[in-house]
């Protein structure tokens, strides 16, 4: 495993999502494989050249590099994910699968991230001198 990965990216936990998923994007994003992940750079078919023409364009080479930077980008998001949330993806088979139903499960606000906000707003200390820095410190 890549210890870069493992350096900026911290393992994803129900209660962790948002803060991962920024991460991981921009480390997806620098190895070049974000495109595949966010659906963006979809798995190349054979085409065929017209609708009468027997011609039709054997895109295997394509489709392997696809293949290869799509089991790259699920390698990837794999790694750093919990016990718990691979779970939840374990039946997904591409890196746009995972992502969406990462999104989907973990993306909205539920109890878990309303804790974690509210104990983060709890434990901020204001400063005396000068509160209106810690109004930016908060957005």
């Amino acid at each position: 495993m890549s210890s870069q990965l493992t350096n900026l990216v911290p393992v994803m936990t129900s209660s962790n999502y948002l803060a991962w998923r920024d991460m991981i994007t921009a480390y997806l994003k620098s190895q070049g494989v974000w495109r595949i992940c966010s659906g963006t750079d979809k798995r190349p078919i054979d085409l065929q050249l017209g609708s009468t023409s027997p011609v039709i364009l054997d895109c295997t080479a394509l489709q392997s590099a696809w293949d290869n930077r799509n089991n790259q980008a699920e390698g990837y998001i794999l790694l750093r994910l919990s016990p718990q949330c691979l779970q939840v993806v374990a039946s997904k088979t591409t890196a746009f699968d995972i992502w969406t139903e990462l999104q989907t499960v973990f993306g909205v606000q539920g109890p878990s991230q309303l804790y974690a906000n509210f104990k983060q707003a709890t434990s901020h200390c204001v400063h005396l001198n000068d509160p209106a820095l810690d109004l930016l410190e908060i957005t």
